[in-house]
């Protein structure tokens, strides 16, 4: 190229790509008080270019591609041992640009109009700042750089309540150490810092655009929300495989409230049912500012809108908010208080004597627990248990005797699959895993991510349960025909409460009296069943799933007689009990008529769907939460992509030649497609992007929720205990001597309650 040629160029118009040295490795805002190697600097310049090897060179007659020359430009500096920005892009008429920094190494680009290309203008070679030594570059600040698989992985770390720094210790053993790829754990830190800070005030903006992409996007998704004076007010979404598991087991749903999980308060509320493996299933959920009855209405109108019918019963606490916008909304359902949230309130309502006497709790409890029992021996049993603990007295206990049809057993043994589901304690356990993976302090578009993952883990569950019903077989107990065709239609869970009741069939059922000349073609048939030496309250344990429990107090006090009738032209038959009804499988006594007319299978109207295997679609369990078609196709190849090179290199593990050709073909592919001048701000920003699956809004039409306290959110340490908590706190205290009784005891001559005995 001759003078007057590059005369002409550089009067043109040209952007100019100016890569400085990064003067301030050691220095930068993130590395805060970690050590680091820093320059050293001299008030006279010092050219250290002297340390750089020959055979690393740049190249200056070659012209590049935008993306190649800042490319050799990095590989260059890498080997030489120091750090390079970019710098603005820029329009010059002279070609010349100015460093910003005191250090002059420096390389300047020129575009070149006839072919688009770059060539090198300007290049000094000299520093006046130490290079870095080679073992240390993995600490630079071109090496620190987070990818986006990087900042993917701590995104999806933060949705299992593992925090950054967490975060960089377990990536660092996967990887076998710390300098193995980029990233210290400050960077981690601020990746989660600017994270939230991208979301930051378009919170409650950014997670009404991902729900309205899955309206757009996903088959069958509803979502619902309010907005009061331009702040998100509440929230109702609901999913197809949700409304499909609704089809099916939603005959029983429990609605319970929980708090702190996310920074506004906002009341998280799920609708919990029970799946064919007796484990819980996430119907729908909604975010709600305030606990009132018509936030509740506003709920519950939702979810009606969204499943079409209502359940046969509703679970829920005794709130007066709940209960009032559930008789208004679901006048068809048979609301059912908890109760395990009456039981806990026992201690506080009776005196210190009363409530620490075994005998009264064991008679309270084997009252109010037992379903096989009707309502008339409970009302028997609970009027003799007042009169002999002289109980006359107490409001709260007849104010629970006069809601005795809205939490006792026996008022719902009529209510279909009222057995199910006594307590909101399989409900809560689901609600502690999201409390589990959640902070107080998340954004609701972290929420709603976290959400999304325990999802997922609730439907693997009930895909791998379908799967070992599929692929196992129960071991029998029995010599009788029922079990093998038990083992063919029901899951693994409904089998063995199935067989227990065909064991004690054998164990302690007996046919006293039958009855067969009716003249309606009914049989009836008295059965005994023997009473267990032990009646307790026994705790079921669900597997897998410590944290869920059951609690029966059905063991006989004595031995009882049931009757059992059979309408031979029906083929049905009707159990005292009311076992099937309660729970959905027939009870022992009627397995014992069974027995009599030498049937081999359960009579098909008696199997019911709800229990029955392989009831939901694999494909639909597998489902990912994405918001469009295009997320979900490109999350699939990356994963397509990671697999195949885990293949590749477990595959050449034990040759280390091909292991090198391998990588060579890889940084081949490196070269080709993942060349970048682009800013770290605008990288950073569309990686948040793709990672939160949608665009940052210009404008905000809908600001974040206010801050609230709701009765749940917690009042800062400054909070009433109750007294069952204060005389549990009293009783970790030590004991001292009393003077009075002469014992060991939390209470000294001047209280003791001998003393006020005698006086």
């Amino acid at each position: 190229m001759d003078n007057e040629k590059t005369s002409n160029f550089l009067m043109e118009n040209e952007i100019v790509n100016q890569i400085v040295h990064n003067q301030s490795i050691g220095m930068e805002n993130e590395m805060q008080n970690e050590e680091f190697i820093t320059h050293q600097q001299s008030e006279d310049p010092i050219d250290w270019s002297n340390n750089i090897d020959d055979e690393i060179y740049v190249s200056d007659y070659v012209d590049h591609e935008e993306n190649e020359a800042v490319e050799m430009y990095k590989n260059y500096a890498f080997q030489a041992g120091f750090d390079i920005r970019l710098g603005s892009n820029k329009k010059k008429t002279d070609g010349t640009c100015t460093s910003r920094r005191e250090c002059e190494a420096h390389i300047v680009f020129k575009l070149l109009p006839q072919t688009g290309k770059y060539v090198v203008h300007e290049f000094v070679e000299r520093h006046n700042r130490m290079l870095i030594p080679k073992a240390n570059m993995h600490l630079s600040h071109a090496k620190r750089k987070l990818d986006l698989s990087q900042q993917t992985y701590i995104y999806n770390m933060s949705k299992n309540n593992v925090g950054a720094k967490k975060a960089y210790r377990l990536m660092c053993g996967l990887q076998g150490g710390c300098s193995v790829r980029g990233g210290l754990a400050i960077d981690y830190k601020n990746c989660a810092r600017n994270l939230n800070c991208f979301i930051g005030g378009s919170d409650a903006q950014l997670i009404v655009n991902i729900m309205e992409e899955r309206v757009k996007y996903a088959p069958n998704f509803s979502f619902e929300f309010r907005v009061e004076e331009k702040r998100l007010f509440s929230m109702f979404w609901a999913d197809k495989t949700s409304k499909y598991n609704y089809k099916e087991f939603g005959d029983v749903v429990s609605f319970d409230a929980t708090y702190q999980t996310n920074r506004y308060n906002m009341v998280f509320v799920p609708f919990t049912g029970i799946d064919n493996h007796k484990r819980c299933v996430t119907f729908g959920a909604g975010l709600l500012t305030r606990e009132d009855t018509d936030s509740y209405k506003w709920l519950l109108k939702c979810f009606l809108k969204a499943f079409g019918s209502p359940p046969k019963i509703i679970m829920s606490d005794q709130d007066p908010t709940i209960k009032k916008a559930v008789d208004e909304l679901l006048p068809l359902s048979s609301h059912r208080l908890c109760m395990w949230h009456i039981t806990t309130k026992l201690p506080k309502k009776l005196t210190w004597e009363i409530a620490n006497n075994s005998d009264f709790k064991k008679r309270f409890n084997n009252l109010i627990w037992n379903a096989k029992i009707n309502e008339v021996e409970f009302e028997a049993g609970w009027d003799s248990m007042i009169t002999e603990f002289h109980l006359e007295d107490n409001t709260w206990l007849r104010k629970m005797f006069g809601l005795r049809r809205l939490w006792i057993p026996a008022f719902f043994k009529n209510v279909p699959l009222s057995g199910l589901m006594r307590t909101t304690s399989l409900s809560e356990s689901q609600n502690w895993s999201f409390q589990n993976t959640t902070l107080s302090g998340s954004y609701l578009v972290n929420f709603m991510m976290t959400f999304d993952l325990v999802m997922e883990r609730q439907r693997h569950t009930q895909n791998s349960s379908d799967y070992t019903t599929t692929t196992t077989f129960p071991k029998n107990i029995t010599y009788l025909p029922y079990e093998p065709h038990v083992a063919k239609v029901y899951t693994r869970r409904i089998f063995s409460q199935v067989q227990e009741e065909i064991f004690e069939y054998e164990k302690s059922c007996f046919i006293t009296k039958v009855v067969t000349d009716s003249s309606d073609g009914v049989d009836m048939f008295d059965v005994l069943e023997r009473k267990k030496s032990v009646s307790t309250r026994t705790k079921e344990v669900v597997p897998d799933q410590p944290e869920e429990e059951e609690y029966h107090f059905d063991s006989l006090v004595k031995d009882k007689d049931f009757k059992v009738t059979h309408n031979k032209s029906e083929g049905s038959f009707m159990c005292t009990c009311m076992h099937f009804e309660h729970v959905g499988v027939l009870c022992r006594h009627i397995f014992s008529v069974m027995r009599y007319y030498n049937l081999e299978k359960i009579p098909e109207r008696y199997i019911l769907k709800r229990w029955c295997r392989e009831i939901i679609p694999p494909e639909l369990l597998r489902r990912r939460f994405k918001n469009s078609q295009m997320n979900g196709k490109v999350d699939q190849a990356a994963i397509d992509i990671f697999s195949t090179v885990d293949h590749c290199v477990s595959f050449l593990s034990h040759d280390l030649v091909k292991l090198h050709e391998y990588l060579e073909e890889i940084n081949k592919l490196k070269m080709k497609y993942c060349l970048s001048s682009s800013s770290d701000n605008l990288v950073n920003r569309n990686h948040f992007e793709q990672i939160i699956g949608v665009t940052l809004p210009k404008e905000r039409e809908i600001e974040n929720p206010s801050i609230i306290n709701n009765k749940g959110s917690g009042t800062r340490g400054k909070r009433l205990k109750s007294k069952k908590e204060m005389l549990t706190n009293q009783c970790h205290k030590p004991k001292r001597m009393c003077n009075s009784c002469k014992q060991k005891v939390n209470h000294d001559k001047r209280n003791c309650p001998l003393k006020a005995k005698v006086v």
